[in-house]
């Protein structure tokens, strides 16, 4: 039912209805579903028509019709211009392409030298902390997913040790299917899609499926939640943390949605929903959250660092991770935690499985574990259960910060500890005995 309908009603089947909550929250559900629609499928139209030039590009190229360096020039116009288009001030479109010269030009100094990666994930931290400290809140907060996206495709450049043509790395970076939502490609990834475009029917089939998978997410997050009772506050809470999620799996699938009308591969995957809604370990949180950015982490950070040891390993990822997002104190705090939660449980459950003979380490047992109790057991299903229901309490209590009021701003050190508070802090208390108990 929307407003307009109302006219049809007397005063008094008016007031009949006004005083129902239910008419209430459908009417709103009603608003919010036309709202998002003018919000969702401009910016779809768009994503996908660029994508969709891109691939026509490449097609053009693979027959030669046009040379590799000329599909690298249109390609590169394509995803500034797309840039542009969704840039709310000439600042916003700029930031990206001098962001990429700094890059481009300081590494140039630095081929050959073992020490190239390094150096490009000191220039990724310094020229984040630099558009943070000089931009606004909200100009940030704007391009912050651009720069983000940039940083990971260089800093693989750098450690992967290629030197791609200065054309080749514009396409690789600015190309439209990944420049505004991502998702992180490697170089090699992006090569086989200029060689080969996918276009198989498959392909072209889950297009749409992943896009009405990415409306529903946004749908969700945006209408739905508000159907969710707010007596007792737990719920409420749990509300807000899914509808955080939620918004995060929007972007995940509008991504794979244009990557893979960009030419990319089908098996191209970017989030498990599934598996974070349902959370077997906090570890499985941390992979299934974004699959592109863990093999990112996984490759160019933790495997790097793990030589110095596991925990120091786990910790530089969460930090590389909070950096690259842009430095705030409850996204730092809520990484930091993930990191320590994923690392207590795999040593406290580790302990617990050889105390109980059951499996029901953080992820699951291979065939011929030394366990009396294998996964399917009753025991192991049931303690198995238990974290799951302990796991999805830490994301309630994680993502209730993240309430939308300073979205734009970014939420205070205030904002994240008052939240927190209402709960005594018990989940990280939880942790911490969880700890305690692990290394006795």
């Amino acid at each position: 039912m929307e407003l307009q309908d109302l006219e049809n009603f007397s005063e008094e089947e008016l007031l009949r209805l006004l005083e129902d909550p239910w008419t209430i929250k459908m009417m709103n559900l009603g608003q919010c579903f036309n709202g998002l629609q003018d919000f969702f499928w401009p910016l779809w139209k768009k994503l996908i028509g660029f994508s969709v030039l891109q691939l026509l590009v490449y097609h053009t190229c693979q027959f030669q019709y046009i040379t590799e360096r000329r599909a690298h020039i249109i390609v590169t116009a394509l995803g500034v211009y797309l840039l542009l288009l969704q840039s709310n001030s000439t600042v916003n479109f700029v930031i990206p392409l001098i962001n990429w010269a700094v890059f481009y030009i300081s590494d140039q100094f630095m081929l050959g030298r073992n020490d190239r990666g390094k150096v490009c994930i000191l220039i990724s931290i310094l020229s984040l902390i630099f558009w943070q400290v000089n931009l606004s809140a909200v100009a940030f907060s704007q391009i912050r997913g651009v720069i983000m996206i940039m940083c990971m495709k260089l800093i693989s450049l750098t450690f992967d040790d290629l030197n791609p043509s200065m054309f080749e790395n514009l396409a690789f970076v600015f190309n439209p299917s990944t420049v505004i939502f991502g998702p992180f490609i490697r170089l090699d990834q992006f090569r086989e899609n200029f060689i080969r475009p996918n276009t198989t029917v498959k392909s072209l089939i889950l297009v749409p499926i992943y896009s009405l998978i990415a409306f529903f997410f946004v749908f969700y997050s945006t209408c739905l939640t508000d159907f969710i009772p707010t007596d007792p506050q737990i719920l409420g809470d749990f509300a807000t943390a899914q509808s955080f999620r939620f918004s995060h799996f929007f972007v995940c699938y509008l991504s794979l949605t244009t990557a893979l009308l960009g030419g990319f591969s089908f098996n191209f995957q970017v989030a498990g929903a599934l598996q974070v809604e349902w959370p077997r370990s906090m570890g499985q949180v941390v992979v299934h959250w974004n699959y592109p950015m863990h093999q990112f982490l996984h490759q160019y950070v933790f495997r790097r660092v793990l030589s110095s040891g596991y925990a120091l390993a786990m910790l530089a990822s969460f930090a590389m991770s909070s950096i690259l997002h842009g430095l705030n104190f409850q996204l730092s705090a809520v990484l930091t935690s993930l990191a320590f939660y994923a690392y207590v449980e795999s040593i406290f459950r580790r302990k617990l499985s050889n105390f109980l003979g059951v499996c029901a380490m953080d992820r699951k047992c291979p065939e011929k574990c030394p366990h009396t109790h294998k996964e399917n057991s009753f025991q192991a299903l049931a303690i198995n259960l238990i974290f799951t229901f302990l796991n999805i309490y830490h994301l309630i209590y994680l993502g209730m910060p993240f309430d939308g009021t300073l979205q734009e701003t970014g939420y205070s050190f205030s904002h994240t500890i008052s939240h927190w508070s209402r709960w005594n802090f018990s989940s990280h208390l939880i942790a911490s005995f969880m700890l305690f108990l692990g290394l006795l």
